[in-house]
Order: structure tokens, then sequence, then C-alpha cells
């Protein structure tokens, strides 16, 4: 099975950044906890015990966050993996699809027909990117020999 079409949890899980946001995910959920429960021993209010429930959960999500949107940035993001940030309900993750120069044309196209304009807008500024690196190359690639 070719990778790009294998699911998003097997072909994710074997590559470097990918262990590296869950690493850095679970060591930053840590580091807030240490930091929540000192700030807690420190505290004479009770009610900073809150604290020490929610703050991990918060960076841990935080985390989530940050490696998606590393992914739709990284272009070595498989095409099958950006067609499935393109579908997003979080529209940081699609706008980073539109900076990632090796976001596919159909997906550019897709994401300019974005309810939200700016988001459509950087989309086709994107496409009109793509269209002048793809003139570029062309004129740099040499004549094939007849």
């Amino acid at each position: 099975m070719h990778p790009y079409n294998q699911p998003m949890s097997e072909s994710l899980s074997a590559r470097p950044e990918s262990r590296f946001a869950l690493v850095a995910g679970i060591a930053g959920a840590l580091v807030a906890a240490v930091i929540s429960v000192k700030a807690i021993f420190g505290s004479a209010n009770s009610t900073a015990g809150i604290g020490f429930v929610f703050v991990p959960f918060i960076m841990a999500a935080a985390m989530v966050f940050a490696g998606v949107w590393g992914l739709a940035l990284n272009p070595a993001t498989p095409p099958g993996v950006m067609e499935r940030l393109s579908n997003s309900s979080n529209k940081y993750t699609r706008f980073n699809l539109t900076y990632n120069e090796a976001t596919p044309p159909a997906i550019l196209e897709k994401l300019a027909q974005d309810p939200d304009e700016i988001l459509a807008r950087n989309a086709s500024q994107a496409l009109q990117r793509y269209a002048k690196r793809l003139k570029e190359a062309r004129r740099r690639a040499p004549l094939p020999s007849q």
C-alpha cells in the first residue's frame, strides 16, 4: 500500500516530526503540570487546585493544535493528509495549507471557495504563486532534443 493511502495514524506515527510533536506535547503538559503544582503549593487559595486539573489538559490541547498546524505547513506532508487537513473545522489549519508551497493546486482551488473571505483570498494568491513557479520552472527547463 502506498504511504499516502494509509490511514493517517499509521503513516504519520512513523514520521520523525510526528514523534517529535507527540513528545513535545507530552513534555509541555508535564512542565505545565509541575509549574501548576508549584503554584498550588505556594498559594493560600484553595481554589488553585482547579489549575492542577485543567492546565495540563489545556497545554496538551495546545500542543495537538501546534502539531496539526505544523503538518499543514510542512512541505513533506503527504497530499492525502493535506486533503484531510483542508476539511478541518479549524480555519488556521486551512490557512496554513495556503502558505505551504507543496499544497496541491486542487486543494488550493477548494480552499479558494472557502466561506472565510481572507482564507479564500490567500488560497487564490497561493494558486497564483503556484502558477508563477510552474511557469518559471518551464521557462528554465531545457527543451527536449528532437
